[in-house]
């Protein structure tokens, strides 16, 4: 889960949450969505500013889950919160089950360790 002090930083046209800035000291850390820093930590408005050069395109993207016995599976993101990020398989162009149907999913603590959901 997202601590409490953390500040969401919302995109302006749309109000999205793009990520958050985690106070360190007189500092802040930009942090993306599954609560992983994006740099160290800067100037508040630094921090904002890459956070807006990020974006959310990165969630669009195909990523590799690592299970507890190492396997490596492609994966999508299908949804991001607070408290979880979601994947599905992903294998030929969309997200399916391990049965072919679409529906399987992963579910992530936030923040998500970054041995466990890699970028493709």
């Amino acid at each position: 889960m997202i601590p409490q002090d953390w500040i969401a930083h919302r995109r302006g046209r749309d109000k999205e949450v793009l990520g958050y800035l985690r106070p360190v000291g007189d500092r802040f850390e930009p942090m993306d969505l599954f609560g992983r820093a994006l740099s160290e930590p800067t100037e508040y408005d630094d921090a904002e500013s890459l956070l807006e050069e990020r974006g959310l395109a990165y969630l669009a993207e195909p990523w590799l889950l690592i299970g507890s016995d190492g396997s490596r599976r492609r994966v999508r993101i299908i949804e991001v919160s607070a408290d979880e990020v979601v994947v599905g398989n992903y294998e030929f162009g969309k997200v399916v089950g391990y049965d072919g149907n679409i529906g399987d999913q992963d579910r992530l603590p936030v923040p998500v360790p970054a041995d466990r959901l890699l970028p493709d």
